[in-house]
């Protein structure tokens, strides 16, 4: 059985809306930038959840807010259940060591003055976990299983490359033990044959420990091979929500068949064949348009899409799409 079709759900979120107050540098009024506006999704045991969509669609802000390293505007957070954000701040502590992250940057995200000890002990140390002797051990147990060499524990993160930074922050976040980890673009940062290696370590550790991912991730490739259910966003909201290999073998909404379009041919044969590009750009998440937001690059849209935002319509099942081209 599809670890979604099971009932037992590790997280979710309900019309989850993060928005930021900005300023307008040429008028200094403020204003409200809609990063995510209205998300509602749930992740199985065991499911590795896609998040994909281009650069300022709010999949990175979703991240961070199921974390809390965001606060929401409306909406919830549930992991088994319990509201994050009706949590104490004790509480939310303790639920850190069930969902951890790893971010996009191998190179920012790792504290240049403290060696790999440090960093992966640290962890350990906030959450009480075992003596000094316990968590050495834990460290050196922690680097094997991520690829490196336990006896490089006393370096510091320049004398690493970019890839095995990456397996230092992977490292970081097993080390609690977590049910669930968000990846932020945990790949994209790195060159395309050590995006392999860790996507490889990735789906080990998923499997061995069980785990369970939220995918952040622009590059259809990447989800295609990681993730069991891919989720579409644009603009701080969700438009198609299928499996992976349903999605990719047949996109529904104009937007997810444009992100597919806009993908480099690597099959020879393909090469050649005209290509539908959608015109225009994204859209202002400050000021987004009325209706659907994708309208005014949608070769279909209609009046309709243009005056009210479409709900989320079942055309397959198992299937979502929020557009008005599958309405009855």
């Amino acid at each position: 059985m599809n670890a979604h079709e099971s009932k037992e759900i590790i997280l979710r979120t309900k019309d989850l809306k993060t928005h930021f107050t900005v300023v307008n540098p040429k008028d200094g009024q403020k204003q409200k930038l809609y990063a995510v506006d209205g998300v509602t999704l749930s992740i199985a045991p065991g499911e590795i959840l896609g998040i994909v969509g281009e650069s300022g669609c709010g999949k990175s802000t979703l991240g961070r807010t199921v974390l809390r390293l965001e606060e929401r505007t409306s909406g919830d957070v549930y992991f088994r259940e319990e509201n994050v954000f009706e949590a104490t701040p004790e509480r939310v502590n303790e639920l850190r060591k069930h969902v951890q992250m790893i971010f996009q940057d191998p190179y920012s995200s790792l504290n240049p003055r403290k060696r790999v000890s440090s960093l992966l002990e640290q962890p350990l140390r906030l959450h009480s976990i075992g003596d000094l002797s316990d968590r050495i051990q834990r460290v050196e147990a922690l680097m094997a299983e991520v690829g490196l060499d336990p006896k490089f524990r006393t370096r510091f993160p320049h004398q690493f490359s970019g890839g095995q930074r990456q397996r230092i922050g992977i490292a970081r976040a097993l080390a609690v033990d977590p049910e669930l980890i968000v990846c932020d673009e945990a790949v994209s940062a790195l060159d395309v044959s050590v995006q392999a290696q860790i996507l490889n370590l990735l789906a080990d550790l998923q499997d061995r420990r069980n785990l369970t991912y939220l995918f952040i991730s622009h590059d259809l490739s990447v989800v295609e091979f990681i993730a069991t259910r891919v989720v579409v966003m644009y603009l701080g909201r969700i438009v198609e929500e299928a499996t992976t290999k349903d999605l990719m073998a047949k996109p529904l909404h104009p937007y997810t068949q444009a992100l597919f379009e806009a993908y480099p041919v690597i099959d020879p044969r393909k090469r050649g064949v005209t290509k539908r590009i959608v015109s225009g750009d994204v859209p202002s998440p400050i000021d987004p348009p009325k209706g659907c937001h994708f309208a005014p690059r949608c070769p279909f849209a209609t009046d309709r899409c243009r005056e009210a935002y479409p709900p989320t319509f079942e055309p397959e099942v198992g299937r979502n799409v929020a557009c008005w081209l599958f309405g009855k």
